[in-house]
């Protein structure tokens, strides 16, 4: 008999898709609510896609695209260094609600323990 329930890995995967079209665009345009999108979006990113085995090697892909981030390294790009820039920057908006909840459940799970 098939489980029944909501399958939260659509709900994930639609969200990883929804923000990152909004990471890209908002890089070139004003999106309305984009803190909030990428907010919602990477909490349901969080708690559906990162599995417990996964959560390291997440956890690791965040911290360098955070540094990525900050060191602004690809505005010395010409041309158009300042929207690579810019869409890294929202990617880690949108996935920093993702890192916060796996590393609030690997925290949990250890103390669980």
């Amino acid at each position: 008999m098939a489980k029944k329930g909501v399958d939260l890995s659509q709900f994930g995967k639609w969200a990883f898709i929804v923000g990152g079209l909004v990471a890209i665009v908002q890089a070139f345009y004003a999106v309305p609510y984009a803190a909030w999108i990428f907010a919602i979006a990477g909490i349901l990113i969080g708690l559906a896609n990162i599995k417990d085995k996964d959560a390291a090697h997440f956890l690791v892909v965040v911290i360098a695209l955070t540094v990525a981030s900050v060191s602004n390294w690809l505005g010395v790009v010409p041309g158009f260094g300042s929207a690579l820039n810019a869409v890294v920057n929202n990617v880690v908006a949108l996935l920093s609600p993702a890192a916060l909840v796996v590393a609030l459940r690997s925290a949990y799970t250890m103390t669980k323990r």
